[in-house]
C-alpha cells in the first residue's frame, strides 16, 4: 500500500503543470511576505516616514511605552489626560461638527509634534474604539466623553458586543438564540482586565492569512489530473483490470493527494508565519485582538500608524 501511496505522490510532483504552477506560486508568496515587512511604513512623532525594519521597531517601541494591565483606574486616568489635551486648544463642540478631514486639518495647525504624537498614539485610539463611530478621530471622541463613560470601558464593549449580534453583519441575517448564546459565553470567556502591548507579528499572520488561497490554488492544478488523465490518457482500462486497480489504487490516489495538499499548504503558511514572527516578533500571542468576536468589527491593540491618511 505504502508504494502505491509512494507511485501516486510521485506522479503528482513529477507532473509538469504542478510543478510550474506550485513553483511559481510558492515563489510568489515569498515575494508578497517580503514586500509585506519592505513596505511596512510608519510616520514617527518627528514626522519622518520609516519604512519596513526601522518602522517595526518604531512601532513595538511606541506599543511597549504603553504595556501592561489596563485596569478601569487605569483608562479614566489616560483618557482623561488625552480629552484634556485634545479639548486645550480645541471646543468640543466645533469637533463635533467637523469632518474626520476637517479635525485632523485642525489638530495638525494648534498642536506641537509631541502633542500630535499623543493625539495619534494608536493606544488611545485602542481605549477609544468602544465608542468610536465611523469618520470619525480619536479626539473628537473623546471630546464627547463624560467622567462616568470612561469608567465604563468594559460595560461600553460587553454592550457593543451585543449591538454587534444584534445587527446581524449590516442587516444580512438574524443570529439565532444558540449562535447568540455561543458568541456571548465566548466573549465572557476573555479575562478582565485586558492587556495591552506590542504583537504585530500575530497581527501580521491575521493581516495575510488570505494569501494561503495562493497554496489553495496551487493544490487544485496539481490534483485536478489524478483521476481525469488515466481516462485522458486511456489507461483507465488496463489499471482498473488490475489486481487492486478498484481498491487499493483509488485509495493510494486519495492519500497521496491528501499528502501532496497538507504538505504544500503547510509550506505556504509556514512562508506566512515565520516571515511575519521573524520580521515583526513573537511577542504578544495572548494578547485579544477583537473587542469583538469574528466575523465582526476588529479593534487593534497595538499601533501600526500608516504614513499616508
Amino acid at each position: 500500500m505504502l508504494d502505491l501511496v509512494a507511485f501516486e505522490l510521485k506522479k503528482v510532483v513529477s507532473r509538469r503543470t504542478t510543478l510550474v504552477t506550485c513553483s511559481v506560486l510558492f515563489v510568489l508568496i515569498c515575494g508578497i511576505m517580503t514586500l509585506n515587512v519592505l513596505q511596512t511604513k510608519t510616520e514617527s512623532d518627528t514626522g519622518e516616514v520609516l519604512s519596513g525594519l526601522d518602522a517595526i521597531s518604531y512601532n513595538r517601541e511606541a506599543a511597549n511605552a504603553h504595556a501592561g494591565e489596563l485596569s478601569t483606574e487605569r483608562i479614566v486616568a489616560d483618557l482623561t489626560a488625552y480629552r484634556d489635551l485634545a479639548l486645550s486648544k480645541m471646543d468640543a463642540q466645533e469637533l463635533s461638527t467637523m469632518s474626520d478631514a476637517a479635525a485632523y486639518s485642525l489638530m495638525k495647525q494648534v498642536f506641537t509634534p509631541e502633542e500630535q504624537a499623543m493625539l495619534t498614539d494608536g493606544y488611545y485610539s485602542y481605549l477609544l474604539s468602544p465608542w468610536r463611530v465611523a469618520g470619525q478621530e480619536p479626539y473628537q471622541t473623546a471630546a464627547q466623553l463624560t467622567d462616568e463613560q470612561m469608567g465604563q470601558f468594559y460595560e461600553t464593549v460587553a454592550q457593543g458586543f451585543q449591538e454587534t449580534l444584534d445587527d446581524g453583519m449590516g442587516g444580512s441575517w438574524t443570529y439565532t438564540d444558540a449562535e447568540r448564546s455561543y458568541w456571548t459565553a465566548m466573549q465572557q470567556r476573555v479575562e478582565e482586565p485586558l492587556a495591552y502591548g506590542y504583537a504585530g507579528g500575530w497581527e501580521d499572520i491575521l493581516n495575510c492569512v488570505a494569501f494561503l488561497t495562493f497554496a489553495m490554488l496551487g493544490v487544485c492544478v496539481a490534483l485536478a489530473p489524478m483521476f481525469a488523465a488515466e481516462y485522458q490518457e486511456r489507461t483507465d482500462a488496463v489499471l482498473l483490470a488490475s489486481r487492486f486497480g478498484r481498491s487499493r489504487l483509488v485509495v493510494a490516489e486519495v492519500i497521496a493527494g491528501f499528502v501532496f495538499a497538507t504538505a504544500y499548504f503547510a509550506l505556504h503558511a509556514a512562508v506566512i508565519c515565520g516571515v511575519a514572527l521573524i520580521a515583526f516578533g513573537t511577542e504578544g500571542p495572548t494578547f485579544p485582538y477583537r473587542l469583538c468576536p469574528p466575523p465582526f468589527r476588529m479593534a487593534s491593540p497595538w499601533r501600526r500608524l500608516q504614513a499616508s491618511r
